[in-house]
């Protein structure tokens, strides 16, 4: 496993490409809009990354679920927390469609 910390507020790594991003842990609090602007261009990738959102307030917790976060928790967490929900947000089941001559066959990754 790797990690990489991208500064939200430098221009140069907002624009930068997050294809290669797998799964996303945004600290809300510490980000605001431009955290929440990360979460939808991660939304808009052909395969989205599962996205983790930090905030202290259940406003912005809320907010991010709706937005399509995978999961929300409090900020500052407890490794304990960031662990159980990065395992949550990765074994989702994935939905997959694959197209033969007889029909989309549907399942699971």
């Amino acid at each position: 496993f790797s990690c990489t910390v991208i500064d939200l507020d430098a221009e140069a790594e907002r624009t930068q490409d997050l294809g290669a991003i797998n799964l996303a842990v945004i600290d809300i609090d510490s980000t605001g809009p431009r955290g929440f602007e990360a979460g939808e261009r991660l939304r808009q990738r052909p395969r989205p990354a599962p996205m983790i959102a930090l905030a202290q307030l259940e406003r912005d917790r809320a907010l991010a679920l709706k937005l399509g976060f995978d999961a929300s928790i409090a900020n500052p967490p407890a490794i304990a927390e960031i662990e159980a929900a990065v395992r949550r947000v990765i074994a989702r089941a994935v939905n997959v469609h694959h197209a033969t001559k007889y029909g989309t066959l549907k399942g699971y990754a």
